[in-house]
């Protein structure tokens, strides 16, 4: 394009001068004028370059940033998928021990007799075992590197940075006070009123009472139970809900990477 007008202006200046002014000396006004137009459309012609060369330099950065956004959010999103699959797993658990700590706590109340049956129930008061949540966290580090405004979505990146920063950390959390509770109230009851006891070596390690009667009266156990439920409670809603929160940033990035 530049070569365009450039071409004009040599046809301009290529142009006879007007009729009455041929054969006079020196530098008539009208050449002077050509001159001079030729001068400001070399100017004219430069500040469109540099204009055309700064949108192409901003339409390639912005290109460029598009591409490292989709792919970020796309190595957010499958970290997202593993994190609710072991979110999904620690619904199970939760589930599990509420289970545990009201079939005992039953048996307890209604004065129902011992079975053997209730050994692997008792074991939720010393056990910790997928009691934790470690999130997939590379891909977020990356994002924190590269800078979070890397994200064009301002309520994606709010959420993601959320999601991260303060629901993760809430249920991680959690689980610290559900193992302090465990250490310092169940653990000490296993130890004075149990024995640990297995069928064979495939099984994981059961609770037998020492004394099945006299867990009916002693609160120090009913409580450590009432505690684990509420805390599982607990931990069972956060987990409904970040799950909830997951699948809803995962929709909103599917729908950027469609852009």
């Amino acid at each position: 394009m530049i070569k365009f007008f450039r071409k004009i202006r040599y046809d301009l200046m290529e142009k006879k001068p007007p009729a009455g002014r041929a054969g006079k000396t020196g530098k008539p006004a009208w050449q002077v004028g050509r001159y001079l137009k030729y001068a400001i459309g070399e100017i004219v012609l430069v500040v469109i370059g540099i204009l055309i060369a700064l949108q192409i330099n901003n339409w390639n950065e912005t290109r460029k940033d598009h591409i490292a956004e989709s792919n970020i959010l796309q190595d957010i999103q499958g970290s997202i998928s593993t994190d609710i699959q072991q979110l999904n797993l620690r619904i199970e658990l939760a589930k599990n021990d509420v289970q545990s700590a009201n079939i005992i706590l039953k048996h307890l109340e209604k004065n129902l007799p011992y079975n053997d049956s209730l050994n692997k129930h008792f074991v939720i008061i010393t056990s910790t075992a997928g009691k934790a949540f470690t999130p997939q966290i590379s891909a977020y580090k990356v994002l924190e590197s590269k800078g979070i405004d890397l994200i064009s979505n301002n309520q994606l990146k709010k959420d993601i940075l959320n999601l991260y920063n303060i629901d993760y950390n809430m249920l991680v959390y959690e689980y610290e006070n559900f193992h302090k509770n465990i250490h310092d109230y169940g653990r000490p009851i296993a130890r004075s009123l149990f024995n640990t006891t297995s069928n064979n070596s495939d099984q994981l390690p059961e609770l037998q009472p020492v004394d099945y009667k006299s867990l009916r009266s002693n609160v120090e156990l009913i409580n450590t139970l009432k505690i684990i439920i509420s805390n599982d409670r607990r931990i069972h809603e956060m987990l409904i809900d970040l799950i909830d929160k997951c699948q809803e940033i995962q929709n909103v990035i599917d729908a950027e990477l469609k852009k």
